[in-house]
């Protein structure tokens, strides 16, 4: 269970660098897929307790302390059978288009089966592939980067080939079946709710961009649009190119840098008056929401 709770949250690894040192080096042993299945076992451990507890007198003639120990227990289990049975109903599609956009840039572009539903702008889905055998079936996260006005029925995600995984996405074929779960967000349906005449200020850290792409091209040609990017000094401007056709438009601004923005250049490319104008969109807002 610390496993679960240590290695499996990205929030814990992310903020403690010991964490992340100690998980790159248990990442030879353990694949994701290994602490997908250790992370199952939580299941497991939960059963064993339960009939443990059981099997004590002192505990099982203690009616409201069973009751509500039992209760418990089948809220969670129920729980995951029921986050179980909805995976089932994952969304399928096909590979039609694998190519580099970048050094560390892949761009993968999935067309859905005939009756599987549409996403909106911004949504991420959970990919696995099947039938390849250079690459997992484990699932993973990506965020949708193009946008749904162009095509409802494909979808494109631009990749950054940093972990063992993702390094092995150029690998993966044309015509290779992939399962989708999802898709998820919000970021949609916060920009439909407000103001028409609106503008938006988008600002993304790193890959944290990817989302923000395909919103920027759903609503770049209804809104007045700002995009503040940053990335590592060490990874470059991987998205460099992805951002080229978005500043053809008048409408999208886009700033891009390696490292960083201080407050003082935030304050520079974002007037005060606009900022309260507009509506700024960012992963910790769509997180708290």
């Amino acid at each position: 269970m610390i496993y679960a709770i240590v290695f499996m949250s990205g929030w814990l690894v992310d903020r403690f660098k010991l964490l992340r040192q100690i998980k790159l080096k248990l990442s030879i042993i353990c694949s994701h897929q290994v602490s997908v299945w250790i992370h199952r076992l939580n299941l497991l451990l939960i059963l064993l307790i339960w009939l443990h507890v059981h099997l004590i007198d002192d505990f099982s003639e203690m009616t409201s302390f069973i009751t509500t120990f039992d209760a418990y227990t089948y809220i969670i289990i129920g729980y995951y059978l029921l986050a179980k049975f909805i995976t089932l109903f994952k969304t399928n599609g096909t590979v039609i288009a694998n190519k580099q956009l970048a050094p560390n840039t892949q761009q993968l572009v999935i067309k859905l089966d005939k009756n599987d539903p549409a996403y909106q702008a911004g949504d991420f889905y959970f990919v696995s592939f099947r039938g390849s055998k250079s690459i997992g079936r484990e699932k993973h996260p990506f965020s949708v980067t193009s946008a749904p006005k162009n095509n409802p029925h494909e979808i494109a995600f631009t990749i950054q080939k940093l972990g063992d995984f993702t390094k092995k996405i150029p690998s993966v074929q044309i015509g290779t079946r992939v399962y989708l779960e999802g898709p998820y967000g919000q970021f949609d349906r916060i920009i439909r709710k407000l103001p028409k005449d609106q503008p938006l200020v988008f600002y993304g850290l790193g890959s944290g961009l990817a989302p923000l792409l395909s919103l920027a091209e759903q609503y770049g040609n209804q809104r007045q649009i700002k995009i503040l990017w940053s990335s590592s000094k060490k990874n470059g401007l991987y998205f460099e190119k992805a951002l080229e056709k978005l500043k053809k438009n008048p409408n999208i601004t886009v700033i891009a840098k390696e490292g960083r923005f201080t407050e003082e250049s935030i304050k520079k490319n974002c007037h005060q008056k606009k900022l309260i104008k507009g509506s700024t969109l960012s992963w910790d807002q769509l997180m708290s929401s």
